[in-house]
């Protein structure tokens, strides 16, 4: 993939990690592994997508962070 500097505007979570499975199993981990991309990113304004499947409508939901202004959540 050659680089086009939209890294530097978004940011990407791991579905593999943030799923319901390791939240329900290990709510932990999966906390401190979204604090520390958030933290990491703190100084950058990101947008972040983070594709969750709660394993019970066989597709994913599509979450994205707007880390700034705001600090919330908002679902798609």
């Amino acid at each position: 993939m050659r680089p086009n500097g939209l890294d530097v505007s978004f940011g990407f979570l791991a579905p593999a990690t943030v799923n319901l499975g390791l939240i329900l199993s290990r709510p932990d981990t999966v906390t401190e592994y979204v604090l520390r991309i958030l933290m990491d990113n703190k100084d950058a304004e990101k947008l972040f997508f983070i594709p969750f499947n709660t394993g019970l409508a066989f597709h994913s939901k599509f979450i994205y962070y707007n880390y700034f202004p705001s600090y919330h959540l908002t679902f798609a």
